[in-house]
């Protein structure tokens, strides 16, 4: 039994949504970073509270669906 299906979506596909969402994650991290260098700890703190929540959910999705 799967838990999410393809629902039309190619390999290719699924590996764009992957890589697309990867880099998403990523930009929030670096703007984190990039609010630490400024000195807006809580903005810092807020953008790497919401890449952990990313990271629970980005990685079960991609790992779940292959």
């Amino acid at each position: 039994m799967t838990i999410w299906r393809n629902h039309g979506r190619s390999s290719a596909g699924r590996l764009l949504e992957a890589t697309r969402s990867i880099f998403g994650l990523g930009g929030i991290i670096l703007g984190g970073m990039l609010c630490i260098a400024i000195g807006l700890w809580e903005l810092a703190a807020i953008a790497f509270y919401i890449g952990l929540l990313l990271i629970g959910v980005i990685v079960p999705h991609f790992l779940i669906t292959r």
